[in-house]
């Protein structure tokens, strides 16, 4: 594999992501009133701030495994390539998932008993890391609302990891092409997007899957697919692997100028969705504006490019103080232990 150059500016953008995290769970849980529920209706939707912060995340997450491993010996020696890449990415994750599940095994299954009877069965899905694969329901809530919430992105993360791993495993045991590859990826995100804009057939059908603990109902299933499960997210983790080819190709270079004006619009449309959904006097508006910056917010995967590294924006990311947001949260992560609190 080969060694490929540090983009100082991914630690900056992953600042960014942090800080809009930390933004809505700060305001979920440690408000003086319920944000639910609250008139006027833009006052809980600008906390709503960690869908942001996820999407870029997940789209982070292609740029960089696509940058670093898209040459990994997936054609010479599939099955080894699979091997390894799993075991490089598991070892970094499961320690910190292990802790997190050590730290909170007794709150969960003693203090606040949340599972019950299941609290063996329970601590087994998240042990695997597998919890956000389906739409699992237990007492009204989903993958990031049960006894071990903060876990389900390690989960996704797992699913997506799985997901790419395999994809290149198989297309280098079919020796196919690498532009077979980018028509798969493309009718993959394509497929997605029927998916989102058939929603209401697509929730009825996703509510018809076996029960696992409680049946989920529409609302619950789509929003188990549309925020928390792998199979979404994934488009948007090809989304960042597609910025990534294009850097490791040397579009970029060619695009130069068109990148470096496209970061930058890219925030603005970002900006102006959100303010949309938020000074919207409706929900819908706000869903609508929710729905739509998942497509604008993976430009942000552009910015990174070595080649618009003097960029206003890709300096700002490459600056000192740009990981600042990282130390913030460690500092209020304790504030955290406790389950968000949905009214007082």
């Amino acid at each position: 594999m080969a060694t490929r150059e540090q983009v100082p500016a991914l630690t900056g953008l992953r600042g960014v992501g942090i800080l809009l995290v930390v933004h809505a769970h700060y305001a979920n849980w440690c408000s003086p009133f319920t944000l639910a529920g609250l008139s006027p209706y833009y006052l809980s939707a600008l906390a709503a701030s960690s869908s942001f912060g996820m999407t870029l995340f997940f789209t982070l997450s292609g740029w960089v495994i696509v940058y670093h491993h898209a040459d990994f010996g997936w054609r010479e020696q599939p099955a080894a390539a699979f091997a390894r890449f799993l075991f490089l990415r598991l070892s970094r994750l499961y320690p910190i998932l292990l802790l997190f599940l050590a730290l909170n095994f007794k709150r969960v299954t003693v203090d606040t008993d949340f599972y019950g009877e299941h609290w063996l069965s329970a601590a087994l899905v998240h042990l695997f890391s597998v919890q956000s694969w389906y739409p699992v329901g237990f007492k009204g809530e989903l993958a990031d609302g049960d006894g071990y919430s903060l876990s389900w992105s390690i989960s996704t993360e797992i699913g997506m990891y799985l997901m790419f791993a395999a994809g290149l495993a198989v297309a280098g045991w079919l020796r196919l092409s690498r532009r077979t590859l980018a028509i798969g990826a493309l009718v993959y995100v394509l497929a997605i997007v029927a998916v989102v804009l058939g929603g209401h057939e697509a929730a009825q059908w996703l509510s018809l899957l076996p029960a696992v603990y409680d049946p989920v109902g529409p609302g619950r299933a789509w929003a188990w697919f549309y925020n928390i499960s792998p199979y979404f997210r994934f488009a948007q983790f090809i989304m960042g692997g597609a910025a990534a080819v294009m850097i490791l190709r040397g579009w970029d270079e060619r695009l130069r100028r068109l990148l470096s004006l496209l970061a930058p619009l890219a925030l603005l449309a970002l900006l102006w969705l959100y303010w949309r959904g938020v000074l919207g006097a409706t929900t819908r508006s706000w869903r609508s504006a929710h729905c739509c910056r998942r497509c604008a917010l993976p430009q942000f995967s552009r910015m990174p490019a070595p080649s618009i590294a003097r960029s206003p924006a890709a300096r700002c990311c490459s600056s000192a103080p740009s990981p600042i947001p990282s130390i913030c949260f460690t500092a209020t992560r304790r504030r955290g232990r406790a389950r968000p609190r949905s009214s007082r």
